[in-house]
């Protein structure tokens, strides 16, 4: 934030947003389930970090300590949508590839699990040709 405000032209608005509800996480713990059985998580916690994220007033303290004013901020649902015939295919990848990084792959052969679970995970939550998300972002505003 120090450098946002260093950067920041005086009299200029910062404008910065985070995902404050992540509406893929209930996939996420479907599809680790999936690959390590009824009882199986992920090595490291979901919650790293987000926990924090999740409160839309932790911008307004970040903001303030870096000297902003006039900070206030906007919940505002951003549902995170794929179409098409390559929608799972591509949502796969993309959320494969970002909870890989909450997992340590015991073999390589529960690795390829992985990859096929999330497939299967997320072709049940394919709706008239749909995959969505609720998602919702918290927009904050800071004026220098």
């Amino acid at each position: 934030m120090n450098e946002l405000y260093r950067t920041t032209k005086p009299g200029g608005t910062c404008i910065a947003t985070v995902w404050s509800e992540l509406g893929h996480r209930p996939a996420a713990k479907g599809m680790i389930k999936r690959v390590r059985g009824e009882n199986g998580k992920f090595d490291k916690p979901l919650d790293i970090g987000w926990k924090e994220m999740e409160d839309p007033a932790l911008f307004i303290k970040f903001f303030e300590r870096a000297g902003f004013r006039n900070c206030r901020y906007e919940l505002r649902p951003s549902p995170l949508v794929w179409t098409g015939d390559d929608a799972v295919e591509n949502a796969s990848e993309m959320l494969g590839s970002l909870y890989r990084n909450f997992i340590t792959f015991k073999d390589a052969d529960e690795e390829v699990r992985y990859d096929e679970a999330w497939k299967e995970e997320l072709r049940r939550s394919v709706v008239d040709g749909k995959l969505t998300f609720n998602m919702q972002a918290t927009i904050a505003f800071a004026e220098k």
